[in-house]
């Protein structure tokens, strides 16, 4: 059985890790804001903000996702990988 390249992705990434590339997979390119309100609502134990933005810059970092500014909100979206 073959892996697609998210699952191989998605082998390497912890639980709510996993949670936040869902969403912006699902949604799109998504503000921080809202992307912290969604994961908080996915997940029976939200976590801090700042745990949050550790996992997204941990994402940013292994170029899973990246970020933009538009119209001074940062904005996500996932890399894609082929």
């Amino acid at each position: 059985m073959s892996l697609l390249p998210e699952e191989k992705q998605d082998l390497e990434l912890t639980e709510d890790e996993r949670v936040v590339m869902g969403i912006l997979r699902e949604r799109g390119s998504t503000e921080h804001k809202q992307l912290y309100t969604l994961c908080c609502q996915s997940t029976p134990a939200p976590k801090q903000e700042s745990t949050f933005r550790n996992y997204l810059q941990r994402l940013a970092a292994k170029s899973h996702i990246r970020f933009e500014f538009r119209d001074n909100l940062r904005v996500y979206d996932v890399v894609a990988h082929g």
